[in-house]
């Protein structure tokens, strides 16, 4: 195990769109909030129906996925992380727990989002 494995750097991945190569000075993570809203707002509608008919244990709820990619690639994200915020485990671990306040994270795809960015942090 390394000894400061916190400051492990990330893996930059190949821009999800143009599937260029990122650098610290052009690479975002990014997602938008239509499809969050759309997955909240088909929630609220399964989960008002009558308790019996629900079976919550039935099938996942979607996740919104987070993107990988340049600026000018990913013209229509509403919320965005430069490379170079991202870029250590402690900046992401700061990044995970901002990002735990808002209502909408944990539908996201957070976690795969990471461990692309960061492939050698293994699992639990």
């Amino acid at each position: 195990m390394t000894a400061n494995t916190d400051e492990r750097k990330m893996t930059w991945p190949a821009c999800d769109i143009c599937g260029k190569p990122t650098t610290a000075a052009d690479g975002y993570l990014s997602i938008t909030y239509q499809r969050i809203h759309e997955i909240m707002a088909e929630l609220r509608q399964e989960y008002s129906r009558e308790p019996e008919v629900v079976d919550a244990g039935s099938r996942p709820p979607p996740q919104p996925a987070w993107h990988w990619g340049h600026s000018k690639c990913l013209p229509e994200s509403d919320y965005w992380i430069e490379a170079g915020r991202i870029d250590t485990l402690r900046k992401a671990m700061a990044w995970t727990l901002h990002l735990h306040e808002k209502n909408w994270f944990g539908m996201t795809d957070w976690h795969r989002a990471i461990r692309r960015l960061y492939p050698d942090i293994g699992s639990c």
